[in-house]
């Protein structure tokens, strides 16, 4: 299965295309599992790719949904929400929020 992944995070929001052998997939019983295998597989390290591997801030688009990586898992973004990633080398990085939500 091919899982689509916009890079925001290091990458400008250009796709990755992710691989994830069906198996796999059939495997997993939830979502979450399933994002997970996209991220395993995502890495450059397992699948090595001219863009870099999927990051927290990289929104993986599954099933009709997009799940964007945050710190620990993956977040749904709801419907109508368009995600925005905020890179601002100026602000510490305590500081820096890992994306914020904006209404379409």
């Amino acid at each position: 299965m091919i899982v689509e992944v916009e890079m925001w995070a290091f990458a400008q929001g250009k796709i990755r295309q992710v691989e994830v052998p069906d198996e796999e997939m059939a495997l997993s019983k939830d979502v979450h599992a399933r994002l997970e295998q996209v991220w395993y597989y995502g890495q450059n390290d397992i699948q090595p790719q001219q863009i870099p591997s999927v990051s927290m801030g990289d929104i993986v688009r599954l099933d009709g949904k997009r799940w964007i990586a945050v710190m620990i898992g993956f977040e749904e973004i709801p419907e109508g929400i368009v995600a925005c990633i905020i890179c601002d080398e100026r602000m510490p990085e305590a500081e820096f929020p890992a994306h914020r939500h904006a209404r379409a």
